[in-house]
């Protein structure tokens, strides 16, 4: 069965200036990358569950994810699927938003076994923070295949 979730690019440009892209990417939450920073990063996102239309789910994982409100779900840009290393395949949209400097996260939780195989379990947050990023800057931080993203958008607001 494919895996498949769905995914909210919110993008800004920093003091209103075209040639200052930033992307709003999350740190995954836990204790496998809590000690990891580059490639630890990528966009809210989540399962897609069954019936639910994909661009819905892209919101409400937003939305769950990061704690904030959509600043709008008009003229999303469309930036297709990837396929993860591990297999599944994540489709996303962009949406335009308001840069803020120091950018805070709220995200719901899940539980998770730790220490492995331990028959004990702890809540963690699915992102415990977020930060805008320039383009150049998310390649460093960002999970290698959502990347491919941020490469689209740049190539929409460009056209």
């Amino acid at each position: 069965m494919r895996r498949e979730s769905a995914g909210i690019l919110l993008y800004a440009f920093k003091d209103n200036n075209p040639d200052k892209l930033r992307c709003l990417i999350g740190h995954m939450g836990g204790p496998y990358h809590a000690n990891k920073d580059d490639g630890s990063w990528g966009i809210p996102k989540g399962e897609i569950e069954w019936g639910e239309d994909p661009f819905d789910t892209a919101c409400r994982e937003f939305e769950e994810e990061t704690g904030w409100t959509l600043p709008t779900r008009d003229n999303p840009i469309a930036l297709d699927e990837i396929q993860q290393k591990g297999g599944k395949y994540v489709v996303a949209w962009a949406l335009r938003g308001e840069w803020s400097k120091n950018p805070e996260c709220h995200s719901n939780t899940f539980l998770i076994e730790w220490p492995p195989r331990s028959d004990k379990y702890i809540e963690v947050p699915e992102i415990d923070r977020v930060m805008w990023v320039s383009a150049k800057k998310a390649k460093k931080k960002m999970r290698p295949a959502q990347y491919a993203f941020i490469e689209r958008l740049v190539h929409a607001l460009n056209s």
